[in-house]
């Protein structure tokens, strides 16, 4: 979900430590490829700190350039740079976004998108047919915005997609038990669909479905919590189910072998620190998220 939100920098004017401020993209489409890309919004409404309210504009162009550990991103004349950046935004070097719509309030957030892609420098991910709902019957701790999205998603969420394509091979490892007489290609599938996320109070169940000649149901149980003062995502995983058969232990021992050192993994327990980013505008102004 995080790599999701990258689509939030074409059209997040203002971000700070406060209260969520409202946000609508209408029907976004944007491109982006070897550092240069380019956002046509409808409709945008958000809020200008510098502008001292809320604005609504028809017909939005944004450009986005990257240079080394800086992004820039242009309205209107006026450059906002993000700086520190992190790592899944410098790897990124593809990004398409089809008829995408974000509804962001106080205690809700409503998501719509036909499609979005992400490539990094050796993956690629393809989601089709996005729409959730996030929501939160109490205020918000105060952090900086995108940690507060996160926060609010992982209170109340009902979020379904039609197919996401993973990299060729990425599930090898936990198909391997289905590759003798069951009817599934050496090396596993490369799509999920019928994709199910459903939180509520913190608690989460995640399932798919995985296909090549026979459907295998993915299911993964747990609960997710932001810890807002310490910056961090933290997710307990209960079950992670392929075909009914437990590879929770797996994912785990995976996670732990790949020594990043924003993700720590203690029993069932999973760590994610959530790295902040710098942004300044031309005016001096500075923002972090």
């Amino acid at each position: 979900m995080k790599r999701i939100l990258i689509s939030a920098l074409f059209v997040m004017p203002t971000l700070g430590w406060s209260t969520l401020h409202p946000l609508t993209v209408n029907n976004l489409n944007a491109n982006y490829e070897n550092s240069i890309g380019t956002a046509n919004i409808n409709l945008l409404s958000y809020f200008s700190q510098s502008r001292g309210g809320q604005l609504t504009e028809r017909d939005v162009v944004i450009d986005v350039e990257k240079h080394e550990n800086e992004l820039i991103v242009i309205k209107d004349g006026r450059e906002t740079r993000f700086t520190d950046l992190p790592s899944f935004v410098n790897n990124l070097t593809n990004f398409r976004s089809v008829g995408s719509s974000v509804d962001l309030k106080e205690k809700s957030l409503f998501v719509d998108s036909r499609t979005l892609y992400l490539k990094s420098l050796n993956d690629a991910y393809t989601l089709n047919n996005l729409k959730g709902n996030c929501k939160s019957p109490n205020d918000l701790p105060e952090a900086n915005t995108l940690v507060q999205i996160l926060n609010l998603c992982t209170i109340n969420t009902a979020a379904t997609a039609t197919d996401l394509t993973l990299p060729a091979g990425i599930l090898k490892a936990y198909f391997q038990i289905y590759e003798d007489g069951s009817g599934l290609e050496n090396g596993g599938p490369e799509k999920i669909t019928k994709l199910s996320l459903k939180v509520a109070n913190h608690q989460f169940t995640l399932e798919g479905n995985a296909k090549r000649v026979i459907t295998i149901q993915l299911k993964f149980t747990g609960r997710a919590e932001v810890l807002s003062a310490q910056n961090q995502l933290k997710l307990n995983l209960s079950t992670a189910t392929v075909g009914g058969i437990n590879i929770k232990d797996k994912i785990l021992k995976d996670l732990a072998a790949r020594n990043d050192p924003h993700v720590r993994v203690d029993g069932s327990n999973i760590t994610i620190d959530l790295v902040s980013s710098l942004a300044y505008d031309e005016y001096g102004s500075t923002i972090t998220f």
